[in-house]
């Protein structure tokens, strides 16, 4: 379990500190597709913020800040990290149900974006 949850998550974060991107921009369906996208970036943001909180590795603060282009950011919780990296936006279509929307407005509140 810990491999499927920190495997993916570093990745993304390795890809973000190599890539100089600013984050990831997620269309929620509130599907299975989306909703493990979103659980991977939540899981990206807890490590980071431990490695930074209670490991206290600077370079990953250092990368943080580079990534989120902000010299004195310091993230409070894993949110914070979220809130500046991750974008969410519904995609529904003439298919979307009402619940489809429910899902991904709450996916997209519980994971602080």
């Amino acid at each position: 379990m810990e491999e499927i949850e920190k495997g993916p998550a570093l990745w993304m974060w390795d890809y973000l500190r190599r890539s100089g991107g600013r984050g990831f921009f997620l269309p929620l369906s509130g599907g299975a597709d989306s909703s493990a996208t979103a659980a991977l970036v939540t899981s990206m943001a807890k490590l980071v913020f431990e490695s930074i909180t209670i490991d206290k590795n600077m370079e990953t603060l250092a990368i943080l800040r580079k990534v989120v282009k902000d010299e004195e950011f310091m993230p409070k919780t894993y949110q914070d990290i979220v809130g500046q990296v991750f974008v969410t936006a519904y995609l529904g279509t003439k298919n979307s149900s009402e619940e489809t929307l429910g899902r991904s407005k709450r996916l997209a509140e519980g994971i602080g974006a």
